[in-house]
């Protein structure tokens, strides 16, 4: 290890630390310092770009983790309503349609369905 000198109570003002006085040490040794600063720099910047990657990776594997997990359930519940489908013939279907119908109004997506008096609107004396 090289002890470079520096002169008592300077301080470079940009760094904050004592100012060394480099014109009494070999060139070779400020070069290779200098060189050694550089590397160590590029190292934590190739370091930390890696990390930024691994995470984005990560979250790229989350998010196809919850598709993969929404698909799932959406198949879950289609083998549901062709199981009941199936074993219930007309009847069957009749109720996976109520059901289908059931959850779509719960989820505020669907709309009521027509009463038949003229007004468009699913309750009797409701407005459009």
């Amino acid at each position: 290890m090289v002890v470079l000198p520096y002169t008592p109570g300077t301080i470079d003002p940009e760094t904050e630390r004592p100012r060394l006085d480099l014109s009494t040490v070999d060139p070779a040794i400020v070069a290779a310092a200098r060189a050694a600063v550089k590397a160590e720099r590029r190292r934590k910047r190739k370091e930390e770009e890696d990390r930024e990657v691994e995470q984005t990776i990560l979250r790229d594997r989350i998010a196809n983790t919850q598709v993969e997990a929404q698909n799932a359930k959406i198949t879950r519940e289609s083998q549901i309503l062709i199981g009941q489908v199936n074993a219930g013939g007309e009847e069957g279907m009749q109720q996976a349609r109520a059901g289908k119908r059931k959850r779509v109004e719960s989820e505020g997506e669907g709309e009521p369905e027509d009463d038949g008096d003229g007004d468009g609107a699913g309750e009797v004396g409701e407005e459009d």
